[in-house]
């Protein structure tokens, strides 16, 4: 009589067979959870870095980029610079130890939109109300001629329309293309400052502190 003996368990071919897919699946579903960690992980290193190359997103963007070009001292689309300034600014420092090139003024300067005007800051920081012990003074130097017409300036806070500061300085002034003034404006912030000459135009952003120091 011949004596089989019983399979152990796990042996017979339908449970090895089990075993085998059942270790299949449990390999997909690893390797499904893994790259999912992944796009999670890399999801939030693009949200880092977005976060921290743009701060504030959709309407605060602009916000974000004004208070970048502030840090640099300067606001809205100027940046307020130590420097080089543009070589067509060479007449108006004719008399001075800056007229050889490159010319490179101690004071902050700022060029204007569209290229026709460096404001030189002498009185820096500019502040808000009448301050002295400096002063606001700014020396405006023309691209385009005068034409000895004055030059007329329109100022009003950045993206708003109130208040408006407008104020007026004769051609009488040289060396240059010049036109040294006070500008005064009476909160702090960032202001858009609207400049017009014997038919030209031209704009630029200033950053005005809190408070006078006298």
């Amino acid at each position: 009589m011949t004596v089989t003996s019983p399979a152990e368990p796990g042996n017979r071919p339908d449970e090895l067979q089990a075993l085998i897919e059942e270790a299949r699946r449990r390999t997909r579903r690893r390797r499904r959870r893994n790259r999912a960690v992944i796009t999670i992980a890399a999801a939030l290193a693009a949200g880092v870095y977005v976060l921290a190359a743009h701060p504030f997103a959709g309407t605060t963007q602009a916000k974000s980029r004004q208070s970048l070009a502030a840090a640099a001292a300067g606001c809205g689309v100027t940046t307020l610079a130590r420097g080089t300034v543009p070589a067509w600014t060479a007449p108006a420092f004719s008399d001075s130890s800056f007229h050889t090139p490159p010319i490179r003024p101690p004071w902050p300067h700022a060029l204007s939109e569209h290229g026709n005007v460096v404001a030189v800051v002498f009185g820096y920081p500019l502040r808000a109300g009448h301050p002295t012990n400096p002063a606001n003074k700014v020396l405006w130097i023309m691209r385009l001629p005068r034409h000895f017409s004055p030059l007329r300036v329109r100022a009003t806070p950045l993206h708003a329309k109130a208040p408006v500061v407008r104020a007026s300085w004769p051609a009488d002034s040289s060396p240059g293309e010049i036109y040294p003034s006070y500008l005064n404006v009476p909160t702090a912030g960032c202001w858009r400052v609207n400049l017009q000459w014997a038919g030209h135009s031209d704009s630029l952003d200033l950053l005005f502190t809190p408070g006078s120091r006298s």
